[in-house]
């Protein structure tokens, strides 16, 4: 049960569910060596099952809120829920098959120079469903196969449906074409030039396709606002259960309905990936790399509501608002009728990534060897990280081109640092005692230094009178990163920059405008070990994580105008000590 005194209360009985999957692979692969070229091609065939059956809401989900009594106790202890939400559960089963061929040239140009030239060829079909529970957004179109459901859907068996969701991938854009280059600058093999080209194709994850399997036709539910009573939510209702699982295609339907599906141009996420590395051998076993790495992605999954309701300005002539945020008068703004939320996944998002890596490296030689590694990058996109579902990553304003969202990514961090050692500490020589107190110790550690995060910044409310939340308002000319105060976590921006969006506006704040605090950590072992005999050793580990028990802080609230907007309430884990033996026999 969620409680909130401010907000109201909700409850619900979980969601049991299913979901078993299995792969079944086929791979072979030739090689061939003909003078200086050494050619391979392949193939790799992975067979796909995956069963969805979920319990969500089946056995019935309330919330109160204050509307009708004028507090969430209120409502709460007379019984009078804000809603009811009761759904039949879902099974969905997929399968799919995943081919992929590909052939590579190897050649040794001369002593010096090796070139790969190669090609990966990868068609893309989506999981295809057993009970035929696939979706595709057809505004306008009626659907035979399920005559009881409004326009603007269509499903498989349809005349122009695609029969997975999204039209199957077989063209010559599937051929991703790769070279990759050696050099040895000096011919001493101390000095090395490499770079590669390449493009990769994605393939969509399970949880992408089985979301389909959740819309109406393919379960039946209800959604009441304001039912009778916590203990009898459908008087005045008809109770549709028990309903039966799949649901009949002629099985009636409860409008207005929420559908989840795929735009039937769907393709898969597609990175160019390119580098440049040099790489130097130096005096004591250390070696020094220096790498340009860089992509151009497309194709990005970005989902969207393609039925948001559209803002009405002004009143009606009794005095009441024309747009507001109760369920029916949003259902009446929104562009297709009898349909509430229409959750598409689209694939017109784009990012590219630019970054600089240097390494310094020792390798592990006579008693001591380490790694320092420190990346300088810089991620953009228009696509929130999703999981290539119709309602992970949805746009913020769902009636325009999406373009108004790039941005560094949500997942970009400027600066990375990272190092570890591995330290043999030397034993004495000559007396035995000595040796088995004083030596045989070890010390390990790692270092990681990451700057923030990025930070989307939200009005806690609709302010959009949408289903949709919209960004907050940004004060033009204000400084917003600027700490107040003498403790940041209080007030970790200029919250006096920012208010709630306007009513009717999706907010002037751009995505992920500041950042959250930074990670330092350092974690530390010391080992001792014991030999016993030749075969049985004994080893004493002592492990300290975030050994100075820095504080690194969680993110500061981001919405608008909540009592933590801008604040930090959270933080990782404090100094952990941990002790263990190890026997090794």
């Amino acid at each position: 049960m969620n409680m909130g005194s401010d907000v109201g209360f909700s409850v619900w009985s979980g969601m049991p569910a299913d979901w078993s999957r299995h792969n079944f692979q086929f791979r072979d692969s030739l090689a061939v060596v003909r003078g200086s070229h050494e050619i391979k091609v392949g193939v790799d065939i992975i067979k796909g099952y995956h069963l969805d059956a979920e319990y969500w809401n089946t056995d019935g989900a309330y919330s109160w809120g204050s509307d009708r009594t004028g507090s969430a106790y209120g409502d709460l202890l007379l019984g009078l829920p804000a809603s009811f939400n009761q759904v039949s559960p879902t099974y969905w089963t997929g399968d799919r098959y995943l081919r992929m061929f590909f052939a590579q040239d190897t050649w040794r140009v001369n002593r010096k120079l090796t070139v790969i030239l190669g090609a990966r060829y990868e068609p893309m079909q989506n999981w295809k469903s057993r009970e035929g529970e696939q979706v595709v957004f057809a505004p306008g179109q009626q659907s035979i196969m399920y005559p009881n459901m409004p326009p603007g859907t269509l499903y498989d068996g349809d005349n122009g449906a695609p029969p997975r969701g999204f039209w199957d991938q077989w063209g010559i854009s599937r051929l991703g074409p790769r070279l990759g280059f050696a050099y040895d600058l000096g011919g001493d093999g101390k000095t090395s030039i490499r770079g590669g080209v390449g493009i990769y194709h994605d393939a969509l994850n399970n949880a992408g396709a089985s979301w389909m399997g959740t819309s109406i036709p393919f379960t039946g539910g209800v959604d009441i606002t304001n039912p009778f009573s916590t203990t009898d939510p459908y008087n005045g209702h008809v109770n549709p259960f028990p309903i039966p699982v799949p649901t009949p295609s002629t099985w009636p339907i409860d409008l207005p309905v929420t559908s989840y599906m795929f735009n039937p141009n769907f393709q898969t996420a597609k990175n160019t990936q390119y580098n440049l590395t040099v790489e130097r051998q130096l005096p004591r076993a250390m070696m020094l790399r220096v790498a340009y790495v860089g992509s151009l992605s497309g194709n990005l999954t970005r989902g969207r509501d393609a039925n948001a309701a559209y803002y009405i300005p002004g009143n009606d002539a009794e005095g009441n608002p024309l747009s507001t945020l109760d369920t029916a008068n949003m259902d009446s703004r929104r562009p297709i009728k009898n349909y509430e939320q229409m959750y598409v996944a689209d694939s017109d998002g784009h990012g590219d990534l630019n970054s600089l890596l240097v390494t310094l490296e020792r390798r592990l030689s006579r008693t001591l060897g380490f790694q320092v590694n420190y990346t300088l990058s810089r991620q953009m996109d228009n696509a929130l990280l999703s999981g290539d579902s119709p309602t992970h990553g949805v746009r913020i304003n769902p009636h325009g081109d999406g373009n108004d969202i790039w941005s560094v990514a949500d997942q970009d961090a400027t600066h990375h640092l990272a190092g570890n050692f591995n330290w043999n500490l030397p034993s004495p020589h000559g007396n035995a005692f000595l040796r088995q107190v004083v030596g045989g110790w070890q010390s390990t550690g790692i270092l990681t230094l990451v700057s923030g995060t990025p930070l989307a910044l939200y009005s806690a409310t609709g302010q959009s009178l949408t289903s949709v939340r919209p960004y907050a308002d940004y004060i033009p000319g204000c400084n917003a990163s600027s700490h107040a105060g003498s403790d940041p976590r209080l007030m970790w921006f200029n919250t006096a920059c920012f208010q709630e969006a306007a009513l009717g506006t999706w907010g002037t704040a751009k995505r992920n405008m500041l950042r959250g605090p930074g990670m330092a950590d350092v974690d530390w072992g010391m080992y001792k070990n014991f030999k016993v005999t030749e075969k049985l050793n004994i080893q004493f580990r002592s492990e300290f994580f975030n050994l100075f028990n820095h504080t690194n802080f969680g993110s500061p609230g981001t919405r608008v105008p909540n009592s933590d907007f801008g604040q930090i309430w959270s933080a990782s884990d404090p100094r952990i000590l941990q002790f263990a033996l190890r026997l090794s026999f």
